[in-house]
C-alpha cells in the first residue's frame, strides 16, 4: 500500500500561497501599528495642551514661545522647559531652573550644552523626554540632546522667531506677552496651539522632513516650497558630501527658536522648511509642521481638542 504525500509542486503550489497571504497580511499589520502609534501621538499632544491649562491656572498665562518669565526671561529657554513641572518631570523642572538662574549648585546653562558644570553635574537638558517624542519618530536629533516633536503656534507671519512684535500666535516672545485665553480673538476651537515637526538626524540625508533649506529668496511663502525641493540640500545630485547637521530639526526640546520647538502656520504640513540665508535660527526661518504620518499631522487646538490636518489642505 502507497503511503500518502504531498508532491513536490503541491508542496510549492502551499508555499506560494502562504507566501501570498503573507504578502497581503504585512501591510494591514503595518498599517494597524501606525495607526496605533498615530493615537499615541495623539494622546501625548493633547496632554501637552492639557499642561498649557494647567500651567495656565497655576500662573495665569499659557508658557511663552522663548524668554520665559519664570525662567530669568531668557531666551533661549522654550515651551516646554516652562511645563516641565506640568508633564510629571518636577525635578528637571528644578534643574533647569536653577541653571537658567546659574546658580553655582545648578547645571549647565543653555540648552545646547552637554557637559557638567563645575561642580560635575550633567546638563538637564541631555535627558531624553518619552512625552516630547511621537511614536512614529525615525530622526535621531543631535547625539547627546534630548529631541522633540512637538512645537508651539508661533503665527503665520515670515519674522524672526525671538524679537518679532507681530503676534497672530499664542505662543509669543515671553518679554511681548505672555498669552491668556481672553487674548485668544478668534476662539480657543479655531485657534492652533501645538503641532508636530519631524526631527532630523545628525546626517539628514535628502529628507524635507527634519531639514532646512538655506539661501532661499525671500518673498512669497511659496518660494520656499518651490526653492527648496530643487536646493542642494534635498537633490542627491547637487548635495555632495555635506551632512548639515546644525540644521536638525527638533534636536533638543529645552531651545526656543523654530528649529527646535516653534512652528508657523505658513505652509501646509509636510512642506519644506527654509531660511533666507545660512542661519538656521536666525531671521527668515518659516518652520512647517510636518511628520511620519501618513497624509499629515497631529494638532492640538487651544481648547484642548485634537485634529488631524492633511498635507494637501489649503
Amino acid at each position: 500500500m502507497k503511503k500518502k504525500a504531498f508532491t513536490l509542486v503541491e508542496l510549492l503550489v502551499v508555499i506560494a500561497i502562504i507566501g501570498v497571504l503573507i504578502a497581503l497580511l504585512l501591510p494591514a499589520v503595518q498599517a494597524a501599528r501606525e495607526s496605533a502609534r498615530r493615537m499615541q501621538c495623539t494622546n501625548k499632544i493633547k496632554q501637552l495642551m492639557l499642561a498649557c491649562y494647567n500651567k495656565h491656572d497655576v500662573t495665569g498665562t499659557f508658557p511663552a514661545a522663548s524668554r520665559q518669565q519664570l525662567l530669568n526671561n531668557r531666551m533661549y529657554d522654550g515651551f516646554i522647559s516652562a511645563l516641565l513641572s506640568f508633564i510629571e518631570q518636577p525635578a528637571l523642572y528644578d534643574r533647569v531652573h536653577a541653571a537658567c538662574y546659574n546658580n553655582p549648585a545648578g547645571s549647565a546653562r543653555n540648552p545646547w550644552e552637554t557637559g557638567n558644570d563645575a561642580l560635575g553635574n550633567p546638563s538637564p537638558f541631555i535627558t531624553e523626554l518619552a512625552a516630547v517624542v511621537c511614536p512614529s519618530e525615525t530622526g535621531t536629533g543631535f547625539v547627546g540632546l534630548g529631541k522633540n516633536n512637538y512645537r508651539c503656534n508661533a503665527g503665520d507671519l515670515w519674522v524672526n522667531w525671538d524679537s518679532y512684535h507681530a503676534l497672530r500666535g499664542p505662543f509669543t516672545p515671553g518679554d511681548r506677552l505672555e498669552c491668556k485665553t481672553k487674548d485668544i480673538k478668534d476662539g480657543m476651537s479655531n485657534t492652533i496651539g501645538l503641532s508636530e515637526a519631524a526631527a532630523g538626524s545628525n546626517v539628514n540625508g535628502n529628507d524635507i522632513r527634519g531639514n532646512i533649506a538655506i539661501n532661499v529668496p525671500y518673498g512669497a511663502p511659496q518660494n520656499c516650497k518651490a526653492v527648496a525641493v530643487n536646493s542642494k540640500e534635498f537633490d542627491p545630485a547637487k548635495k555632495g558630501t555635506e551632512t548639515y547637521s546644525d540644521r536638525t530639526f527638533g534636536s533638543r526640546w529645552g531651545g526656543s527658536s523654530q528649529t527646535y520647538t516653534q512652528f508657523f502656520t505658513i505652509l501646509p504640513p509636510n512642506s519644506p522648511s527654509c531660511t533666507t540665508g545660512t542661519n538656521y535660527e536666525g531671521n527668515g526661518v518659516i518652520a512647517s509642521a510636518s511628520s511620519y504620518h501618513s497624509g499629515g499631522v497631529n494638532v492640538a487646538m487651544c481648547d484642548g481638542a485634537v485634529k488631524f490636518f492633511s498635507e494637501t489642505i489649503d
